[in-house]
């Protein structure tokens, strides 16, 4: 039935929907484990620290962001994608194995324990360098045309994962506790490590095809590395444009976070059992809307409209949540913020995302991957640590930060503007 869905309703030739169902359950195992240890770190540092102590942690993201970006960068112009996700999922499980281990240890768990930060930071870290790197290993499958097809498909994954790790987690929760949701994440990571193992059998030609780009890439970095990293990069005006975008973004949706769990705390103080539900029905009722905008309107908007003038579209959208929470703070407004950069930003912005990278030549692709996400992550997650401490410390008053987060949300709707004409000249 899956087989015949893909192929047929989809329009996919079906000896190639066997290796979109697969791409499809990775995508989707990935958000699911993803979004349960989201959930869960981020309850219990709000629990434990407070959102107050968000502005350090945005702070020491950053340092983590260029620590970790500059080995997968290292990593990703040396082995295959499809080699570079298993390291990537291996990784992930060694350190939610330790984060286990951490809180069952003496004096790392409890109010203002260690274990708290160390768990959310690298959910956030980690999290992002594995999502990015899904992208770049879906889109390897297709060029620039099927990828109009099959990413907005595959893509919607991550939304059908938010709903079932929405709709499992009180459950979850029950049978687990809010302290072992890791457990249920190193689940969904093995199982993508078998789906991508069946990949190999099935479609080993594609798999070879991969692997020779990426060792001719490593040939020419050798011969000449600035070339071939850095300088190389700068040439690519849709990259330079991404880096501002890409920036622009991680300020705003932390920025969000940082405002919208302010308001959390206040109202689930002492219950991060309670919020954790709280998120997870959040993801549930706002991701099964996102899901069926995403499976049957944005795929066909895109092939009327054009790449370029869809994402005009998510930053226009985020323009309005950020103004709505600065202009009007409550419950409701927090709900918005949350469900921007949870649901909407994968709607409206990822596929897009991939499909402008998908300009890039392959053999630099992940490199420039990497390029976007650390200069921009970790500049911007640092700017935002700036920012929010200002904030905390009433450095900034209330019609300033409007000011910045409304001036911000402009700057990034040019840097849209900008790349749609930067793709249209790619």
């Amino acid at each position: 039935m899956l087989t015949r869905f893909f192929s047929g309703s989809i329009s996919f030739r079906r000896d190639d929907a066997i290796k979109i169902i697969l791409l499809f359950v990775i995508h989707l195992l990935y958000f699911v484990g993803l979004r349960w240890i989201d959930n869960a770190s981020y309850s219990l540092f709000l629990e434990n620290w407070g959102a107050a102590e968000l502005s350090s942690m945005f702070v020491a993201s950053a340092v983590l962001i260029v620590i970790f970006g500059a080995v997968y960068g290292f990593l990703a112009a040396r082995i295959s994608h499809e080699k570079l996700l298993t390291v990537l999922a291996l990784g992930i499980i060694a350190w939610l194995a330790s984060v286990e281990i951490l809180q069952r240890t003496p004096g790392f768990a409890g109010q203002r324990g260690i274990v708290y930060p160390y768990f959310f930071l690298l959910t956030g870290v980690l999290g992002d360098i594995g999502a990015a790197h899904i992208l770049i290993y879906l889109s390897e499958f297709y060029d620039t045309r099927a990828a109009k097809r099959a990413l907005p498909v595959l893509v919607s994954a991550s939304i059908a994962g938010a709903i079932i790790a929405g709709a499992l987690a009180p459950t979850l929760k029950t049978k687990l506790g809010l302290d072992n949701l890791p457990l249920a994440t190193i689940a969904c990571l093995l199982l993508i490590l078998v789906c991508v193992y069946a990949l190999r059998i099935l479609v080993p030609q594609e798999i070879e095809l991969a692997e020779q780009r990426v060792r001719s890439a490593l040939v020419n970095w050798q011969k000449n590395p600035a070339r071939g990293n850095l300088r190389f990069l700068r040439e690519l005006g849709i990259v330079r444009w991404l880096v501002l975008s890409t920036f622009v973004l991680v300020v705003l949706m932390k920025l969000l976070t940082f405002q919208s769990g302010l308001i959390f705390e206040a109202e689930y103080k002492g219950n991060p059992g309670a919020l954790f539900d709280f998120y997870s029905a959040i993801d549930v009722y706002a991701s099964i809307a996102g899901l069926i905008f995403s499976s049957l309107i944005f795929g066909p908007m895109i092939v009327r409209f054009g790449i370029g003038k869809m994402n005009m579209l998510f930053p226009l959208i985020t323009l309005g949540a950020i103004g709505a929470l600065n202009l009007s703070p409550n419950l409701s407004t927090a709900v918005l913020g949350r469900v921007n950069d949870r649901v909407l930003k994968k709607v409206f912005r990822n596929p897009l995302d991939a499909m402008l990278l998908n300009s890039v030549p392959t053999r630099v692709k992940a490199r420039a991957r990497n390029f976007v996400n650390g200069a921009s992550n970790s500049l911007g997650t640092l700017a935002t640590g700036l920012l929010t401490l200002a904030i905390a410390a009433r450095d900034l008053t209330p019609n300033q930060v409007i000011g910045v987060s409304l001036l911000l949300a402009v700057v990034y709707i040019f840097s849209a503007w900008r790349l749609r004409a930067e793709y249209s000249r790619a």
